[in-house]
């Protein structure tokens, strides 16, 4: 193995080049997830959780729908969690069946979510609000379970086509879950 003048071994230097330029690639991706990271926390701190104190308008709200509100949350919470991994090139190449079977986790606790969403929207509307609140929020739901759906099938197909086009299922299912509205 040749080392050059300072000691350093070229093949190293080569490996640290890659690491700097996949970086650079990536910044992107890891910004644009710590931003959605940091957002969702603010939401959570700042809105969810006071709607929680016994004094809030929306409690009493929220303990009556409670057994639908909780696996709700739950599902969604995994899924907002899971989603940025499908979004990695890194897991996706150094782990395939990792990569997968966190999709297949991933759309699975969508489409567990889905429903829960919907009899929210149906029997516990916001009162006060229009129809066309539940509507959208509803349309919500049924745009981030089809898109998951999307998802699958073209993973499942395993054609170049297919797989191409999957990021873009992937991105409008996360970007789906990720227009976070008030119940």
């Amino acid at each position: 193995m040749q080392k050059t003048r300072l000691n350093i071994d070229p093949e190293r230097l080569n490996r640290n080049e890659n690491m700097i330029q996949l970086y650079k690639m990536h910044r992107g991706k890891l910004i644009l997830f710590s931003l959605l990271a940091l957002l969702t926390l603010y939401v959570i701190i700042f809105t969810e959780l006071p709607s929680l104190q016994e004094n809030d308008r929306n409690f009493a709200r929220y303990k009556t729908m409670s057994w639908l509100l909780a696996p709700h949350t739950f599902f969604g919470s995994i899924a907002l969690v899971l989603g940025p991994f499908q979004f990695s090139s890194q897991l996706r190449i150094k782990n395939l069946a990792l990569h997968r079977n966190l999709g297949k986790l991933y759309i699975i606790i969508i489409l567990l979510s889905v429903p829960f969403a919907f009899l929210i929207n149906i029997y516990y509307p916001i009162p006060g609000a229009n129809n066309t609140f539940a509507f959208e929020n509803i349309t919500q739901a049924s745009v981030w379970g089809t898109t998951a759906l999307m998802a699958w099938v073209a993973a499942a197909k395993k054609t170049d086509r297919a797989s191409q086009n999957v990021g873009g299922t992937r991105l409008r299912s996360y970007s789906g879950l990720c227009l976070i509205k008030d119940i």
